[in-house]
């Protein structure tokens, strides 16, 4: 039982933590793209609440793994951050070329 509360109490910390980070890459990101148009900045708070709104709107998936399976169930959690970095990487390469 203690096992189970400390998966869902990681699974959390883990969520926020992704929120916070993917909220850094959308100011980062704004910065490169979107400020160079005209638009005003933003600062990482104002692209955290995005990223909340965007998260809203979106929805958590589904773990796709099993809890049995321990490498899949770390993936699933590691998968936003993930992604996030290598779209950071990306714009981060793109904004060069502009």
């Amino acid at each position: 039982m203690v096992g189970f509360i400390m998966s869902k109490v990681m699974e959390f910390v883990v969520r926020i933590i992704s929120i916070l980070y993917s909220g850094f890459a959308i100011s980062l990101l704004w910065s490169w793209f979107v400020v160079p148009l005209g638009v005003a900045p933003i600062n990482t708070a104002w692209a955290i609440g995005l990223s909340c709104i965007a998260g809203t709107i979106k929805g958590f998936p589904e773990p796709t793994a099993s809890r049995e399976d321990g490498f899949a169930a770390y993936f699933d959690l590691l998968n936003p951050f993930l992604a996030t970095t290598l779209l950071l990487i990306v714009g981060f390469v793109t904004h060069f070329f502009m």
